[in-house]
């Protein structure tokens, strides 16, 4: 299946080797490539005719050679095979061939990657990695797997893992109400530092987890909340709260700050440099940008 440059080199391999069996033909979605010959084998149909091809030609093995498939791709491929006897087999991917050649002796069974998500490797997901995992997870008894229509396979979890998840999910919980009040009491004693300095209003910048913590640490201050400042136009309203753009707030505050000698006090839970930026090229005096995170940091 795919009349490619690899399925040209695997047809030429298999040619010159009797041992192998005999080439019976190609499958090839491209209509353009449908009837002509490779290696003098002929490409037979779509990969939507494959059954009747098999059927016809009696083939007992397919051997599917398109390194550049997705998981998706290999899957549709797999389903609209309907005879369990018939080998499937594959090329790797491309992520496997790091010389980017491919020869016969590299062809071998489907593998669970194949058909989750090759693209994955995109993203840096280890797909070995999760097989290991499943593969574990079956060994303690928290999956099990059973064959689902033609060749899918269901992994179901069992009453064991469902213990199991539920007890992970309950420790990251705790975990996650642990950093909760731990970060909270941590903001919340700085800003009742900034108020004993002599700071009366603050304003924060963001929407995000760790902007909620922050807005609830000044809450429990004398502080007054001036403003949310969010770069996100979707973020109308944070807890409640209505938010105003950078470049808003900046019209809005920059006269009455300039002519006084209040300072402006700018919470950044996140991206302060691009804060900054857009801070240096309106006001250039009488604001404060205090980066959370590395308060956080430092008093770690």
């Amino acid at each position: 299946m795919g009349v490619g440059d690899a399925g040209e080199i695997i047809s030429r391999e298999i040619i010159k080797r009797s041992d192998l069996g005999e080439l019976v033909g190609f499958v090839d979605d491209d209509v353009n490539k449908i009837g002509r010959f490779i290696q003098n084998k002929k490409v037979l149909g779509s990969i939507d005719k494959i059954n009747e091809i098999i059927n016809k030609e009696k083939i007992g093995m397919v051997v599917i050679t398109i390194p550049s498939a997705k998981g998706s791709e290999i899957r549709r491929i797999i389903n609209k095979i309907n005879r369990k006897e018939i080998k499937i087999k594959i090329v790797p991917g491309l992520y496997e061939l790091l010389d980017d050649k491919v020869s016969v002796s590299q062809i071998r069974d489907v593998r669970t990657e194949d058909l989750l998500n090759r693209e994955c490797i995109k993203l840096n997901i280890s797909l070995g990695l999760t097989n290991a995992i499943i593969k574990n997870l079956i060994h303690r008894g928290w999956l099990k797997v059973k064959k689902d229509t033609g060749r899918k396979l269901l992994y179901i979890i069992t009453p064991e893992g469902m213990v199991n998840v539920s007890r992970l999910m309950y420790n990251r919980f705790q975990e996650t109400l642990h950093y909760y009040h731990y970060t909270k009491d941590l903001l919340t004693a700085y800003l009742m530092k900034l108020y004993q300095q002599g700071e009366k209003t603050i304003n924060i910048c963001g929407t995000g987890q760790l902007a909620g913590i922050t807005y609830y640490a000044g809450i429990s201050t004398p502080l007054k909340l001036n403003a949310i400042i969010t770069d996100d136009p979707s973020k109308e309203k944070f807890l409640g709260q209505q938010t105003i753009s950078i470049e808003n707030f900046l019209t809005q505050y920059s006269n009455y700050y300039n002519l006084s000698s209040k300072k402006i006090i700018i919470l950044s839970t996140n991206n302060p440099e691009k804060l900054t930026k857009e801070i240096n090229k309106n006001i250039q005096k009488n604001i404060k940008i205090i980066n959370i995170e590395s308060i956080l940091k430092n008093n770690q």
